[in-house]
């Protein structure tokens, strides 16, 4: 909720309305412009399945990052390499 009312507090008033103009969060824009260029131009297919699998990637990491409660501050103070003999210790 704290993220929710820092992003409301950012916002500010259209030419003299006093109510805050509604943002429009990047992956919405990123995604509909991914769709129409998927639909309309089939030479976007190969960079599209790169594409998908990058952002698959990077959900599964920021998932993982997550759950493990691990923080960019936290990671680091302590570094790279202890998280990572962590996930192969892990898998292992």
């Amino acid at each position: 909720t704290a993220a929710i009312k820092h992003n409301r507090s950012q916002n500010v008033p259209v030419r003299g309305d006093s109510r805050p103009r509604p943002q429009l969060p990047w992956f919405i824009a990123f995604f509909v412009l991914a769709t129409i260029l998927n639909t309309y131009f089939p030479a976007f297919e190969h960079p599209a399945n790169w594409l998908f699998t990058l952002g698959r990637l990077g959900l599964t990491a920021t998932l993982f990052l997550i759950g493990s409660g691990i923080s960019r501050a936290t990671l680091k103070e302590v570094g790279w390499r202890p998280l990572l003999l962590g996930v192969l210790l892990w898998l292992g």
